[in-house]
């Protein structure tokens, strides 16, 4: 989900909620597998330049969040990447954690000195400014559990598609 040594990096409102996800999700002991062709599916639209984003839909409980905190984590490995799980247990739902929560790992793969702002106004704009700052590579953003958000939404102007194909 995120380097060794990044998530200590972070502040404390949005280190505890990643850690305990990571905790339930990507500890040693905690089962994963069968999920080869949805892996590779990630992967090969990950190298797709054509396709800038990608929506994973199903049912709850089908193991979207450990597959996307898998892949996420794997994929790390060869393109900067952010992690953000919108988590009503966790903690992340609300505007104020989840923007901040998305505002500091961006700032860690933007290498911005100091801490996201605390005010979810200030760190929207600043997720805003960071998403669209040119880059000399792809990075990769992945915001799980939207259907959990509280009092919030992705704004319909971040250009993905109106409806996923089938899944």
């Amino acid at each position: 989900m995120l380097p060794d040594g990044a998530l200590a990096a972070l502040p404390e409102l949005v280190r505890r909620p990643l850690a305990a996800f990571a905790a339930e999700y990507l500890a040693d002991g905690v089962p994963f597998g069968g999920r080869d062709e949805e892996l590779a599916a990630l992967d090969a639209w990950l190298d797709d330049p054509r396709r800038p984003c990608a929506l994973v839909v199903a049912s709850a409980g089908r193991g979207k969040s450990a597959l996307l905190a898998r892949w996420t984590r794997r994929a790390a490995a060869r393109v900067p990447a952010v992690f953000a799980p919108v988590s009503i247990r966790f903690g992340t739902a609300l505007r104020a954690p989840a923007m901040m929560m998305l505002a500091a790992q961006l700032r860690r793969i933007a290498g911005s000195p100091g801490e996201a702002p605390r005010d979810p106004d200030a760190a929207r704009a600043e997720i805003e400014t960071l998403l669209a700052a040119p880059g000399e590579a792809p990075r990769l953003v992945v915001l799980d559990g939207l259907d959990e958000a509280v009092g919030w939404s992705v704004p319909a102007t971040c250009n993905c598609p109106p409806s996923p194909p089938p899944a």
